[in-house]
């Protein structure tokens, strides 16, 4: 008997209607239960799960990722241990669900650490590199039992990626939710599309936790995801999208692949756009600014927090939708690379004018061909010399000088 089949069956709709049910229930206990805690007498409890949003302007309070984290490892429990729900998935997906389980607490606990303690960026770096190489290791020796270093090495650079470019797509209330949503739409068309039904389940579970966070982090915000948030649902996308990569398909692997990681797309081209354009301003790669896309269209536009996560989850859907959908009649790859395009075109478009200044790098052929000269270094010994004069010239001057002295020599 086929998926679809079991899932029609009225024993499995009651079953995920009462799974799904549960798990927005949890959540969202979990999400009062943290609201109430600024009021409440009991101070063990306060103290350890009571923190205020440090850039609220709307009193908020952080650790939201908490009660969204552990309902929906609830969730992915239930579904291993629930036979009606079990028997829907593959042998190669159980193992997978099982090894990911531990890992999204790891997520949890140094998210959990960094919401109450604000760990030093190497300890999170530490606690990332464990994240990601754990469940790169948990998927590339379920997909490939034999030289699956190769792909250890691939999956750990993108959960890597993943992982920190869905927590930088956390800057104003609803964005996540909103941009998960259309994650969780495009994994759903997956699904229909590619009759990998059973993964309708993971992504049920998800979004019943964020349809519940919904009415605490709606403007104005009560609550915020915090640490744990953002890079929770990274783990969690990278954990569905290893589901539909194990479904048998009659695909080439590169668009099985390509297929798999449509859905996460937007965390990377955020977090590659991220780090090049501060390269490009001569700053640190690696520490945060107020130049990603949302902060450009809060801040110079002026447009509202609602206004700015609505219009990006709408150009978002606009890009991955139509790709997903077209990727039945066009190589899947290439429908891939539409969706990375079009996002990197977006970003363009609404930030380059505020990335690049007097200040940014030129990028040319000749300034390429400049940086990979040897570069002669004459050395004078002082005692031939009288006297001599330091001169500062403007950048543009110094440039005119340089043209010159190259076109004296080439002549």
């Amino acid at each position: 008997m086929n998926t679809l089949s079991l899932m029609i069956q009225n024993e499995f709709q009651n079953t995920f209607f009462v799974l799904v049910s549960f798990v927005f229930s949890v959540s969202f206990l979990g999400f009062y239960f943290l609201l109430k805690l600024k009021k409440t007498r009991m101070r063990p409890l306060r103290n350890l799960f009571y923190i205020p949003a440090r850039k609220s302007t709307t009193d908020a309070i952080q650790l939201g990722g908490l009660p969204l984290s552990l309902s929906i490892i609830l969730g992915l429990s239930l579904c291993i241990i629930i036979p009606e729900i079990n028997q829907i998935f593959s042998f190669k997906q159980i193992v997978i669900l099982k090894r990911a389980i531990p890992i999204s607490f790891l997520v949890t606990l140094y998210g959990f650490l960094d919401d109450r303690f604000e760990l030093r960026p190497v300890v999170k770096l530490i606690f990332q590199v464990i994240t990601s190489a754990s469940i790169s290791l948990a998927i590339a020796s379920t997909l490939y039992s034999k030289n699956s270093s190769i792909s250890f090495i691939i999956l750990f650079i993108w959960n890597m990626g993943v992982i920190n470019g869905a927590n930088l797509l956390d800057g104003l209330d609803t964005m996540s939710i909103k941009l998960n949503t259309v994650t969780m739409i495009g994994f759903c068309c997956v699904a229909l599309l590619y009759s990998t039904y059973e993964i309708l389940i993971p992504v049920a579970i998800v979004q019943a936790t964020l349809f519940s966070f919904y009415f605490f982090n709606n403007a104005p915000s009560k609550i915020h995801l915090g640490e744990i948030g953002g890079s929770f649902l990274g783990l969690i996308s990278l954990v569905v999208a290893a589901l539909i990569y194990v479904h048998p398909k009659n695909i080439s692997t590169i668009n099985n692949a390509s297929l798999s990681l449509m859905m996460l797309s937007l965390p990377m081209v955020e977090l590659g756009v991220s780090f090049l354009r501060r390269l490009l301003n001569k700053k640190n790669p690696f520490r945060g600014d107020r130049f990603h896309v949302h902060h450009i269209l809060r801040n110079y536009h002026e447009m509202k927090p609602t206004t700015v996560t609505s219009l990006m989850s709408l150009v978002y859907f606009s890009s991955l939708i139509p790709a997903i959908i077209s990727s039945k009649t066009v190589p899947i790859f290439v429908s891939y690379l539409f969706v990375v395009s079009s996002l990197i075109v977006s970003y363009l478009l609404v930030g380059s004018k505020y990335w690049i200044t007097k200040d940014s790098i030129r990028i040319s052929a000749k300034s390429v061909f400049n940086s990979l000269r040897k570069k002669d270094v004459t050395v004078i010994d002082s005692s031939k010399i009288d006297n001599f004069r330091l001169i500062i010239l403007d950048e543009d001057i110094e440039r005119e000088i340089e043209e010159i002295y190259e076109d004296d020599k080439a002549a």
